[in-house]
């Protein structure tokens, strides 16, 4: 959300109803100990309103139903339950908007991306993607 804002998007909406807790502030540098309890979208809200005056910042509040989603080009989920993100990516296929899910778990994620069936991606090379494996971890200094 951040760099969108900073990017100058027309408008931005936030729906994240859980409460901020003490585990936040280690992953979300807007939430302070003085925002716990408080939604985290509306903690969010105020701190991305001050980035970009010319991005008008909005609090979904509430559940997000398929009428809902009608006015966005794009919705984009994290932290959300993979089967709830499965069934946005279908209502959001259905009506044309652009979808992204991106996930975090510890040192893991996972992106996906639908921008709908017309959308092509080129590949300029035809190499196979760069893996790593993380077979370790210390707490040494380098």
């Amino acid at each position: 959300a951040k760099d969108l804002a900073l990017a100058g998007i027309k408008s931005l909406s936030l729906h994240d109803p859980k409460p901020a807790e003490p585990f936040d502030m280690s992953s979300q540098f807007y939430v302070t100990e003085k925002d716990l309890g408080k939604s985290r979208a509306e903690v969010s809200a105020v701190q991305l309103g001050e980035l970009n005056p010319n991005t008008r910042i909005e609090v979904l509040d509430g559940n997000v139903g398929y009428e809902d989603l009608k006015r966005f080009n794009l919705v984009i989920c994290s932290d959300t339950i993979f089967g709830e993100c499965v069934q946005v990516n279908d209502a959001c296929r259905e009506l044309g908007i652009k979808f992204i899910m991106a996930q975090t778990r510890g040192v893991f994620g996972t992106v996906f991306v639908d921008f709908g069936k017309d959308f092509v991606v080129y590949d300029d090379n035809g190499e196979a993607p760069a893996m790593s494996i993380v077979s370790s971890i210390t707490k040494d200094s380098p």
